[in-house]
């Protein structure tokens, strides 16, 4: 996987480029999370089982009471913010003092939306939050479980074939 890293950077950077060359934000992590716009997308894996679907979302360092869950239309929605590594507000002296030699770490809002089949139960959709991973399972509807439909025979075919 050592090709996807690079393959991010570029990505970032031609963003932050295409941004600059159209006039808006200065270039820097800092400068995008106070625009408001979304520069983190947090990894999501969704996978499958007999009985739901299963969302885990990476979310290292969110406060739990940080993030929004939301369910419309087969779509779930994960939002909310990683608040800044570095001392921010109003006072001016931290703000001198501060140097940064290395911020890698992005941070700020975020959105993550999955669509779903429509035959899902979103009235029990469940979410828990564990060691900097969400994990939401969505219930399958029960007329979207797969189920065994037992086969009887008539007893005029069990006659005729005996007979």
């Amino acid at each position: 996987m050592t090709t996807v890293s690079p393959l991010v950077d570029r990505v970032f950077s031609l963003s932050r480029a295409l941004e600059e060359a159209a006039g808006g934000a200065d270039s820097g992590t800092a400068s995008w999370a106070a625009s408001g716009r979304n520069l983190w997308y947090p990894a999501v894996d969704t996978y499958e089982t007999a009985k739901a679907f299963v969302i885990q979302c990476d979310l290292p360092g969110v406060d739990p009471t940080e993030v929004e869950l939301r369910f419309e239309r087969s779509t779930l929605t994960i939002s909310g913010t990683r608040q800044t590594p570095f001392p921010a507000g109003g006072d001016e002296q931290i703000r001198e003092d501060l140097r940064v030699y290395s911020a890698e770490r992005l941070w700020g809002p975020f959105t993550r939306s999955i669509r779903l089949p429509e035959h899902v139960d979103g009235e029990h959709i469940e979410a828990q939050f564990k060691n900097g991973v969400l994990t939401v399972k969505v219930p399958k509807a029960p007329s979207a479980v797969p189920r065994k439909i037992e086969i009887k025979a008539a007893d005029s075919e069990a006659k005729r074939i005996n007979g």
